[in-house]
């Protein structure tokens, strides 16, 4: 079985957390749901890893 792929990477969590800091009020939500989805994909390869 292969593991699923996970559109995730470091420098795009990294990427994505900055532009939290500096988007406009108007940008925030969808910054900010980009981000958790992010979260979310760190949290499912880490149950992945924990599997293997």
């Amino acid at each position: 079985d292969k593991a699923p792929r996970l559109n995730f990477s470091f420098q795009k969590v990294g990427k994505t957390r900055s532009r939290v800091d500096t988007c406009s009020l108007e940008e925030l939500p969808a910054v900010t749901h980009a981000y958790l989805e992010l979260l979310e994909a760190m949290v499912e390869l880490k149950r992945v890893i924990g599997e293997i």
